[in-house]
């Protein structure tokens, strides 16, 4: 079952409970690869999400809020992004482990034709894509890269490996500088970026939804024993994560966050090219919550996880941070309900009236960027702004728990 199944469930339930908080999500346009809903009704992913939204928004009206973590892989993505956002070469193995710690051409294109069809990849970035997944396929493949690095002997290419085992391309060439060759059903050339060959961003669903509360991800930073500061959830500060957000690409953005979008896209930091989103569009996340160096408790148990021993561990996620936000609404839910109030229902729209209204409520995450997944780094990306209150990497910012409480009993008018 997947958000559309849920929902109804939920919606079903005689006394459902009031928070929810889903830590599942996959790209917004290809819904229909991951639900069989759309074969059943004949829906296209579009119409999957359109549908889905009608039953999140009757779970607002009876009063429920959903929370939904916005996803791990930043706002590239991983899994279905298009490949095409050019890796950083500042940036070029975050994690940590290659040869090397840049280089001039971070990636290469294998463009794949056979009787059987054809396939692009951009490798690396689009190392989980349909496209790569094909062409890295073929038999041939290897023999190809060793043809393509054989006429560039001019230049030093390498096929590098970071801690996880990721590749990762290193040329002491410039991608233009490099001589494409064709090796049977290949054409392997430098990844020269070319915003038409696919989109820079992928959004998440149902992250991405107007009818939910988007939660991201932070990190705290140390000196010493005493924290510094809140960032963005990124590989590059040590997190084993990168926070999602950014905008849908088919849900229009709802009015509660109209003036939010428009201040960050005339004020924000570091705005990505105009062309590369629609600010038009729902924009994620909503909140963000320390995602961040959770401890939990897991079997080591060879024979069965079910089973102890188990061991201590740190884990990181938009699906640690999403939940313990929850938490947070429900701990208010309490209190409003103790007091004879009704229950606090869908929460963007009180969300941002608070960031006008009672700014105070938000802790401001001025530091960090989702320009990264969990292995490569993007040259674009979303950053936290100063100058707004709201931004695609941070949202509104994280909760200050009493002036948040304060807030949401004097809009139900029991303070």
């Amino acid at each position: 079952d997947w958000i559309l199944e849920w929902a109804q469930l939920i919606y079903g339930l005689n006394s459902p409970p009031l928070v929810h908080s889903i830590s599942y999500g996959w790209t917004e346009l290809d819904q229909c690869e991951i639900t069989d809903a759309c074969d059943t009704f004949g829906y296209n992913s579009s119409q999957y999400v359109t549908r889905t939204n009608t039953e999140l928004s009757k779970l607002g009206n009876a009063g429920i809020t959903v929370m939904v973590a916005d996803g791990d892989d930043g706002s590239v993505g991983f899994y279905e992004n298009s490949g095409n956002c050019p890796i950083d070469p500042n940036n070029y193995c975050p994690i940590g482990g290659c040869p090397h710690t840049t280089s001039s051409c971070t990636g290469i294109v294998f463009n794949y034709t056979s009787s059987n069809g054809s396939a692009i990849c951009n490798y690396p970035m689009g190392l989980e894509t349909d496209g790569c997944q094909t062409a890295l396929g073929q038999s041939t493949v290897n023999n190809a890269f060793a043809s393509f690095v054989n006429q560039n002997s001019n230049c030093t290419i390498a096929l590098d490996r970071d801690f996880e085992g990721a590749p990762h391309i290193y040329s002491s060439c410039t991608c233009s500088q490099l001589t494409t060759v064709t090796y049977q059903s290949f054409v392997v050339s430098g990844a020269v970026f070319n915003q038409s060959n696919g989109p820079l961003f992928t959004a998440d669903y149902p992250a991405s939804s107007p009818y939910v509360t988007s939660v991201g991800a932070t990190q705290f930073l140390w000196s010493g024993t005493s924290v510094s500061s809140e960032v963005v959830a990124s590989i590059i500060t040590g997190s084993a994560i990168t926070t999602g957000g950014g905008f849908s690409s088919y849900q229009p953005g709802p009015s509660f966050q109209a003036t939010a979008v428009s201040s960050y896209v005339s004020k924000g930091a570091n705005v990505p090219p105009s062309w590369s989103f629609n600010p038009q569009m729902r924009g994620y996340p909503d909140v963000v919550f320390n995602g961040h160096d959770y401890v939990i408790f897991a079997s080591n148990n060879t024979q069965d996880l079910d089973l102890c021993p188990c061991v201590e561990l740190g884990v990181d996620g938009t699906s640690c941070a999403s939940p313990a936000f929850s938490a947070l609404v429900s701990l208010i839910n309490g209190q409003i309900l103790a007091k004879g109030g009704s229950p606090l229902g869908p929460l963007s729209t009180l969300l941002y009236q608070m960031a006008v209204a009672a700014p105070q409520a938000f802790h401001q995450i001025t530091a960090g960027n989702n320009n990264c997944n969990r292995i490569y780094c993007c040259v674009y990306g979303y950053s936290a702004s100063p100058n707004t209150f709201w931004n695609p990497a941070s949202g509104l910012g994280s909760p200050n728990y009493p002036e948040f409480l304060k807030y949401a009993l004097q809009a139900k008018q029991l303070e």
